[in-house]
């Protein structure tokens, strides 16, 4: 299951979803199905209600949580690292809560330098090392994959992976992002 924003969501229809780069296409019939709550403009806040009003909300079949959350937090609400860390706490107490066995993977923040003001960079930074550093903590947090490939060095998309928006990448980004889950997944003995 995925939680999650534009980044991991169908943006604009124009690109394909993450989690479809997990299974390979010749596996994609036999392999149980990956359902995404993730959803274009959503924040930490906005998923945790996704999540608290979703029907797999405490069912065992939930073997993993994919989070991809937080830019929202910071390009719409400006919102400071500490209060981005707390909404994210409290999201993965709730998961541990209701499905304790599902094992996560916190992805950090996709590269978008270039979309944010120099204070909005100093959040991106913060909640990025607070994931990579575990100040954001919960059970059964198995991976915290970092997009070097979508990183151009500079904290940028890499211009062939750049929608044009700065923020968003294309499918080709999006099914790196999806070998990526796809390799932690697999690490895990959960694929």
């Amino acid at each position: 299951m995925v939680l999650g924003d534009s980044i991991s969501a169908n943006y604009t229809g124009l690109y394909v979803l993450p989690s479809s780069a997990i299974y390979a296409v010749s596996e994609a019939r036999t392999r149980a199905g990956i359902l995404s709550l993730a959803v274009p403009g959503y924040t930490i806040d906005n998923e945790q209600s996704v999540w608290d009003s979703s029907f797999i909300k405490g069912r065992s079949s939930v073997k993993c949580v994919i989070m991809q959350v937080g830019a929202n937090n910071i390009l719409i609400n400006n919102e400071s690292s500490s209060t981005i860390i707390t909404k994210y706490n409290a999201l993965i107490a709730d998961v541990n809560a209701a499905n304790p066995t599902a094992k996560i993977i916190l992805g950090q923040l996709t590269p978008f330098r270039a979309a944010m003001t120099g204070a909005q960079y100093t959040v991106w930074q913060a909640v990025n090392a607070a994931i990579s550093g575990g100040t954001i903590t919960g059970s059964n947090i198995i991976a915290r994959p970092v997009w070097t490939v979508l990183n151009d060095g500079s904290d940028n998309l890499v211009s062939t992976y750049n929608s044009g928006d700065n923020v968003h990448p294309i499918s080709t980004g999006r099914q790196q992002m999806g070998a990526l889950w796809r390799t932690e997944l697999q690490s895990a003995g959960l694929l």
